[in-house]
């Protein structure tokens, strides 16, 4: 359980949006940029887990010649069942943005996934396959108003996810010039969400 949150948590931070060539910015990639986030795992009225994440833009490189921007995640994980504990990670991304889509790198000597397809509109579609032959597949539903602890932000597009084998999607939200503020997946009695508590952008 404690991986696939971390992993929820990875996914929602590197499926980012567009801005380096104009028009709508939903993930605006400048150095020093910073996200706060806190995220609930529930199971029934219990909650599994709280998790508390920072994404920082720390360093502008190169990967094959574009311009690239490393992103640092701090994550803090505080189990409450069926042990109390608390768990740090830190894990660390490249971004790339060309003009039809957002690649996002592991480290710069791997292979990169795509993110996002731009620009984004409604109903466009995406599939990413990895290597363990996983395919996840994404659409773009709507614009609409989203409500966070940061603040209530306007059209924010709303993105589903799709894990092959899986009938649960996840949802991901997206506001312009702040990036994603919002992921939200259930299943069962049990769901998981993500929220932005607060956004630094330069």
């Amino acid at each position: 359980m404690r991986k696939s949150l971390l992993l929820l948590g990875i996914v929602a931070l590197i499926i980012i949006g567009c801005g380096l060539f104009g028009g709508e910015d939903y993930f605006p990639v400048k150095v020093g940029n910073i996200w706060n986030y806190t995220g609930y795992t529930t199971y029934g009225n219990d909650t599994l887990y709280m998790v508390q994440m920072k994404n920082e833009i720390t360093e502008k490189t190169t990967i094959n010649n574009n311009d690239a921007y490393r992103q640092m995640s701090y994550i803090t994980t505080y189990a409450y069942m069926p042990v109390p504990d608390t768990f740090y990670d830190t894990t660390i991304h490249y971004f790339v943005e060309t003009k039809d889509a957002v690649l996002s790198y592991g480290s710069p000597f791997g292979q990169p996934d795509t993110a996002l397809k731009l620009p984004l509109k409604k109903d466009k579609t995406w599939t990413q396959i990895y290597t363990s032959g996983d395919t996840v597949t994404f659409k773009v539903l709507i614009q609409e108003d989203v409500t966070v602890p940061a603040k209530t932000y306007k059209n924010a597009w709303k993105i589903e996810q799709r894990w092959s084998g899986s009938t649960t999607p996840t949802y991901f939200w997206y506001a312009d010039g702040v990036g994603m503020i919002k992921t939200y997946s259930e299943t069962g009695t049990s769901k998981t969400w993500f929220e932005l508590t607060s956004a630094t952008i330069k």
